[in-house]
């Protein structure tokens, strides 16, 4: 409940964090965009004016963005350099003709012709074309009050964006209990479903075995009699493994203890070795002895056991199968591979899903359900590791990497 809980909150935080960014960004981003394009309207109809601010004029672009008295406010100075230096300094105070100069200087040395400068902790707009007698000239805006008025807005949206997010955060975290309840107890019954529904089976397949074993003490075996025990076996290991499955998603039962991985994989390997062999198919194993892992001397075993099995289920015919444990820098990794002709375009992100089999036909040559892998990806869950499978050159194979711990 706890890991559901806390993935509901940070999905829903995430979310409404990538929302805000965007919508504050744009908001920003088109409120800079304005600014600037205003000062920018602002310089050029100054600079087409040869430097001097024109009067008022309605349906002018320029008194589109200012009034008549704020227009006023407009704080610039214009330099003609030609034969002889000519100034425009009447609406600005801070600015002598020797900043002037040095301030066409910095301009000069810029290759746009338009930008920002600083000086004297001061930001200018500048703007440099030519006036209507030919001579260059210098249109420069002290923009600092507008630029400083953006970034106070950029920092006061972030500072109410955090705000919001926090508040949004602390909403999630004490709501998200009641979001997820339905979720847990839907879960729940499920899994309640299975193990009850699981032990009820048990009683009349235990029953259909035993009837049917007297019935061919009474009359013999036959077909049919050995169907119906076939089938029964088949449906005692659904049920078992059902409830082996529902137990393990539980996660109650499971204390996690250093367990020699080396060693519990040797005595699987020999076993199955014998097995896959005897079906004419090919085997080889490689152990790196004593690598420890946190497990469960039940389930490790029971993870290399479905795998194995998995993997001589699905080898083709006088095939190969291999099973290799490696340490892998803080990992160990277990390596199950088979060959597999048929594996190209399948769909391998199924693979772990309930009741899937690549085999549609359900075919009864391929035995079990397709509970095992599932069953093998909740152990490796259990053991905070990673199980992916892969296919290259003929051959499927499916990857455990596990956290190691000192011997």
């Amino acid at each position: 409940m706890k890991k559901l809980k806390r993935r509901f909150i940070w999905i829903a935080s995430l979310s409404v964090l990538l929302v805000m960014l965007l919508v504050l960004g744009l908001v920003n981003m088109i409120g800079y965009i304005q600014v600037r394009n205003d000062l920018l309207t602002t310089i050029t109809v100054i600079a087409e004016n040869d430097g001097v601010l024109p009067g008022f004029h309605k349906e002018d672009r320029f008194d589109r963005i200012y009034t008549e008295e704020s227009r006023n406010e407009v704080r610039y100075f214009s330099v003609v350099v030609g034969d002889s230096m000519k100034y425009h300094m009447e609406s600005i105070s801070t600015i002598e003709t020797g900043d002037a100069d040095k301030l066409v200087k910095m301009a000069k040395e810029k290759s746009e012709d338009s930008g920002d400068l600083y000086y004297n902790d001061v930001c200018y707009m500048y703007q440099r074309t030519t006036d209507s007698s030919g001579d260059k000239l210098y249109v420069f805006i002290d923009v600092t009050s507008k630029m400083t008025q953006v970034r106070t807005n950029i920092k006061l949206s972030s500072f109410v964006g955090l705000i919001c997010m926090i508040l949004l955060f602390t909403i999630f975290f004490a709501l998200s209990k009641k979001a997820i309840s339905p979720m847990l107890r839907n879960i729940e019954q499920q899994k309640q479903f299975i193990t009850n529904a699981g032990h009820e089976l048990k009683t009349p397949v235990a029953i259909i075995s035993a009837n049917t074993e007297v019935l061919e003490m009474i009359h013999g075996k036959n077909e049919w009699t050995e169907s119906i025990m076939n089938q029964s076996k088949r449906l005692s290991q659904l049920v078992n493994d059902l409830i082996a499955l529902a137990r393990m998603q539980e996660g109650s039962e499971l204390v996690l203890e250093k367990v020699n991985a080396s060693s519990l994989a040797s005595n699987v390997v020999a076993s199955f070795k014998t097995m896959v062999e005897q079906e004419e198919k090919e085997f080889s194993s490689e152990l790196e002895e004593n690598l420890f892992v946190m497990a469960d001397q039940k389930n490790l075993p029971e993870l290399y056991n479905i795998l194995l099995d998995n993997a001589n289920k699905y080898c083709d015919e006088k095939g190969k199968v291999s099973f290799s444990l490696k340490q892998a820098g803080k990992y160990v990794k277990i390596m199950v591979s088979n060959s597999y002709q048929d594996g190209e375009g399948v769909d391998y992100s199924r693979f772990f899903d309930r009741f899937y089999r690549e085999d549609q036909s359900h075919n009864s040559k391929k035995r079990g359900f397709g509970i095992g892998l599932s069953m093998a990806s909740e152990i490796v869950k259990m053991y905070k590791g990673k199980i992916t499978v892969s296919y290259q050159n003929g051959m499927i194979s499916f990857l455990v990497t596990l956290p190691k711990v000192s011997n």
